[in-house]
């Protein structure tokens, strides 16, 4: 994932993230090989259109891909962009992960045909389960965007990050409790010191 993001900073898409494209080093250090389809990401201005500088040779039109991580729309022949890799990364995840392709390896286009979605993994926090859900998302628009949003929302939390809610919502709780009781405390209160007033009153006529 951190390999992934790096090339998106510098404009550069995989097109074919699968597992047999990640290598491990003897240090343990997973690297990602075979860049040959790789393209340049999608921008929002193209100066080498205007300046008749286009790309002659463009490796998307070779078609490679392997369809059992390809996103639906690189299936269905559209412009690669970054959330296209984040479904193969969020696909090698679910594998690493689950010890399973998320849809028996079906391509998206089938399992979206056959209504098919990535059983939750046991172990996963909520926050990872919905960070691995979105990538997987079969539209690009309900993808997650990016790499870091994947790395973030996978990373295991600190001790500390996880008591913050808890101690967040006791205080949260307390509050809700002391303004609540507060006005009933004070109308008790006054309540007794009129009794009282009463029967001082009372005993003045007596």
């Amino acid at each position: 994932a951190n390999a992934s993001a790096r090339s998106h900073r510098d404009g550069m898409l995989h097109s074919h993230f699968k597992p047999g494209n990640v290598m491990m080093t003897n240090d343990r250090i997973p690297k990602i090989f075979y860049l040959g389809i790789a393209r340049a990401a999608k921008s929002g201005t193209d100066d080498s259109k205007k300046s008749g500088e286009t790309t002659v040779f463009d490796a998307s039109t070779l078609g490679a891909l392997t369809p059992a991580y390809a996103s639906l729309e690189m299936l269905r022949g559209e412009a690669p962009e970054i959330p296209d890799d984040i479904y193969a990364l969020g696909i090698v995840a679910y594998e690493v992960l689950a010890g399973r392709h998320p849809f028996n390896k079906k391509n998206a286009e089938q399992a979206l045909g056959a209504g098919l979605k990535p059983e939750r993994i046991q172990g996963l926090t909520r926050k990872q389960w919905q960070t691995l859900e979105k990538a997987l998302a079969f539209p690009r628009a309900e993808r997650l965007q990016t790499a870091e949003q994947l790395i973030e929302g996978m990373r295991p939390r600190t001790r500390r990050e996880l008591l913050i809610p808890i101690g967040a919502g006791a205080m949260g709780l307390l509050l809700l409790i002391l303004v609540v009781l507060g006005p009933g405390r004070n109308y008790f209160k006054q309540q007794k010191i009129e009794r009282l007033m009463q029967r001082f009153e009372q005993s003045q006529f007596t």
